[in-house]
C-alpha cells in the first residue's frame, strides 16, 4: 500500500500496476483515487514525491509514508493492516481458483502462507452457497 506510484495507476482506463500485473479498478476505488490525487496535489502542488500516498513529512522528499503513519492511520479508522492484506491475498485466491503458484508470484508470499490461503480459498469455494439464508438447514 505505501509503494504505488503515481506510474502504477491509470486513471482512464480505471487500472493499477501492482507487482507487474495490471488490475481493474472498481468504481469506489477509482473514485477514491481521484479524490485523494485531488487532495493531494491541493495540499502538496510542488511534491517531487511520486507515492501515491504521501504525508505532510514524506511530501518534502522522495520516499514512501513510513510504516508507522500507515498503521496509525489506518487504526484511527478502525482497520489493521494485515487484516487488509490478508482479506486481499483471500480475495484474490478465490479469483484464480485457489493457485498457489500466483499467490507466490503476486503477494511474494512464502510457501506455507501460500498454500495456507490457497486452502482456505478452496475450502471457501468448495462450501455451498445457502440461498435461503441458512433457513430451512437440518
Amino acid at each position: 500500500m505505501r509503494r504505488p506510484t503515481l506510474d502504477d495507476i491509470d486513471l482512464p482506463i480505471r487500472q493499477t500496476r501492482l507487482s507487474d500485473h495490471r488490475k481493474k479498478l472498481s468504481e469506489f476505488v477509482h473514485q477514491t483515487l481521484v479524490d485523494w490525487l485531488h487532495d493531494r496535489h491541493r495540499k502538496w502542488p510542488h511534491t517531487l514525491n511520486r507515492h501515491v500516498l504521501i504525508s505532510w513529512k514524506s511530501a518534502a522528499g522522495t520516499e514512501p509514508v513510513g510504516d508507522y503513519y500507515l498503521t496509525w492511520r489506518l487504526l484511527l479508522l478502525g482497520a489493521q493492516l494485515e487484516q487488509i492484506r490478508g482479506d486481499r491475498v483471500l480475495q484474490e485466491a478465490l479469483m484464480v481458483d485457489a493457485d498457489p503458484l500466483h499467490l507466490e508470484l503476486v503477494f511474494n508470499l512464502g510457501s506455507q502462507t501460500t498454500i495456507e490461503y490457497a486452502d482456505i480459498a478452496r475450502s471457501l469455494l468448495e462450501r455451498p452457497i445457502e440461498a435461503d439464508g441458512g433457513r430451512n438447514s437440518t
